[in-house]
């Protein structure tokens, strides 16, 4: 197939492209190990020791065990050494295999907080630059949301089954996340976990393969994992070929080629699958994967992505709700002439101007809340109307970088071109700490060890401390589970309490939306 008949292909699609990223990714841009190699890395003995004993080479298996074996050497280290480094993380583990996928979680994350290689920059920045609608991925690392960092990310089959997606600006992490250790498919009894809920994840993937090219970069043709779900989403399709043959040219497979001077070959492929199934599908075969990007890039839209999703999800929550009391913000035909830079308008339905609640009146809670919590708002207006009228000479610390986030502004520049009168109020994580009397033994304890030292004696001190301690990106989720627990009766502390509290949650609100920015 040439090139050129490649592109009409996807010229005829009225969706943008979904990328299913597999390991193969990370390795070629991060060179981090693959699966085997990482668990020989936190093994005493050769897996294939482990695999001599169990008798089998399944490293799900494998991993069952090494977690089992892991688990004790932690817990005699706890015991025969009262000053070692592994104490801080005795509260986090509550099951056998729960140290194994934190250790793997901490060593995966070096390999992007040591930032991509410069040869690989250019091109990860032209990926970020093409228009995909989505990305699908069993790896565990979090280069997909570097590389797209306004899109919204799903983790775990639980958080994407339950969730309200919209197929659009979005990634789904089906085998979880490296920032939420605990939600890593490592262990026979995770796998078996995830292959129970199979055919409620491919029901839920299906409209995106059917609607969308799904291209899959980083896998074997062969990988069990892709395996496994395509026969379930076949089951789904039907049992003619008839429902396959709508998939033939949405499902395109990139393989990858050792030798440097392959150039880039198209074609068709029937793909065996089990039950004598038949799968039709593309595969592009190419040892570069800039080729791949650059016939993806073909594909134009006026809306950025991670914008198209919030409009989407908008304009759904407004057509489903009989009261859209804070989902609709109304322009006057006469109001909409003075707009001259407007590429697209939708309005449907009766427009009433004023709503029961306005922005303005939204209060100090009701927005702290949010940070944690989806109450969806217009971003917009909350940095526009909400947070200007909130803003006084006495107490001037609120969320601001969630929304900030979700308009897409990640500059200083960006943030003085389209919100002023927010910036000179925005705060960094120095700017959060506000009780300067902590010891030096305080302040050089984990998130674990300030919660155990001070959460049922001294909850104030818990709030106050946790913006001087240090904090990895994997326990960022934690400060969230924590905001969460006490977001209710934040209300009834006192008010230094309360002042720690808010003040907390805007640290959170920086860490998680706001890095880019320092005072």
């Amino acid at each position: 197939m040439e090139k050129e008949e490649f592109l009409g292909i996807l010229k005829t699609k009225k969706s943008a492209p979904f990328l299913f990223l597999g390991s193969g990714f990370t390795k070629h841009y991060l060179n981090t190990p693959k699966w085997d190699e990482l668990l020989q890395h936190f093994s005493s003995k050769p897996l294939g020791q482990y695999s001599s004993t169990l008798g089998t080479e399944d490293l799900y298996v494998i991993a069952s065990a090494l977690a089992k074996d892991v688990n004790e050497e932690f817990w005699r280290k706890i015991q025969n050494e009262p000053e070692c480094d592994e104490h801080r993380f005795v509260s986090s583990i509550r099951s056998q295999d729960d140290y194994l996928k934190l250790i793997i979680s901490k060593y995966l994350l070096d390999y992007t907080i040591d930032g991509i290689p410069e040869k690989s920059i250019s091109e990860l920045n032209f990926l970020s630059s093409i228009n995909i609608d989505g990305i699908i991925t069993t790896n565990w690392d979090d280069l997909a949301e570097l590389v797209f960092p306004k899109f919204k990310t799903f983790v775990g089959q639980e958080d994407l089954l339950f969730s309200d997606v919209q197929n659009v600006g979005e990634i789904y992490k089906i085998h979880g996340s490296i920032l939420d250790s605990r939600s890593l498919v490592l262990t026979k009894e995770d796998y078996d976990d995830y292959n129970s809920k199979n055919a409620y994840l491919a029901a839920k993937l299906i409209t995106i393969f059917v609607e969308h090219p799904v291209v899959f970069i980083g896998y074997s043709l062969n990988d069990p994992n892709v395996q496994n779900l395509l026969e379930t989403m076949m089951r789904s399709v039907g049992k003619n070929n008839k429902g396959l043959e709508r998939l033939r040219n949405n499902l395109i497979f990139v393989e990858w080629v050792k030798n440097p001077m392959q150039e880039i070959k198209i074609d068709y492929m029937d793909k065996h699958m089990n039950d004598n199934k038949i799968l039709p599908c593309i595969v592009i075969k190419t040892h570069d994967f800039m080729p791949i990007y650059e016939l993806l890039s073909h594909y134009e839209r006026t809306i950025p992505t991670h914008l198209l999703r919030l409009y989407k999800k908008n304009f759904y929550n407004i057509v489903r709700s009989e009261r859209p009391e804070r989902k609709i913000y109304a322009l006057s035909d006469a109001e909409l002439d003075k707009c001259d830079d407007i590429q697209f308008v939708c309005g449907f339905g009766a427009i009433e101007k004023y709503k029961a609640v306005g922005y303005k009146s939204i209060d100090r809670s009701l927005l702290f809340k949010d940070i944690v919590e989806e109450n969806d708002f217009n971003s917009d207006l909350i940095l526009k109307q909400t947070i200007p009228s909130l803003f006084n000479g006495k107490n001037n610390y609120l969320p601001c970088f969630k929304y900030l986030n979700n308009m897409g502004i990640s500059s200083k520049e960006e943030c003085a071109e389209s919100y002023p009168q927010i910036l000179h109020e925005l705060k960094d994580g120095n700017s959060l700490q506000a009780y300067p009397h902590f010891a030096d033994c305080d302040i050089e304890l984990s998130l674990e060890g300030v919660l155990e030292k001070y959460e049922n004696v001294c909850l104030w001190k818990v709030f106050a401390l946790i913006p001087y301690i240090t904090i990895t990106d994997c326990e960022v989720g934690k400060i969230e589970d924590l905001i969460k627990k006490y977001i209710e009766q934040s209300l009834q502390f006192g008010n230094n309490t309360l002042t720690y509290f808010r003040k907390l949650v805007c640290y959170y609100d920086w860490r998680k939306y706001g890095k880019w920015f320092h005072k």
